[in-house]
């Protein structure tokens, strides 16, 4: 299984409170570093786990970046 460092793209946390729309600060988009292994990439996902288990057989930590957010894939050697 392909160790991956992923450089991505995500929305930033709204803000929960009211506020006037000329006191709104100009925010941007958060960029994003994670590392896992690949259990599956397509056209539209990509599928990551922080841990293996049971040979290979079992993950947690699983996590689903959409593809359209991935900037980058970088392998990582063991």
């Amino acid at each position: 299984m392909e160790k991956v460092l992923i450089k991505w793209v995500d929305s930033r946390q709204p803000i929960p409170s009211w506020q006037y729309i000329d006191e709104i600060e100009n925010q941007s988009s958060v960029a994003c570093e994670t590392i896992g292994f690949l259990l599956r990439k397509d056209e539209t996902n990509l599928v990551i786990a922080q841990n293996i288990g049971d040979s290979g057989n079992q993950a947690s930590g699983v996590m689903v970046i959409p593809i359209k957010s991935v900037e980058e894939i970088i392998a990582i050697s063991s």
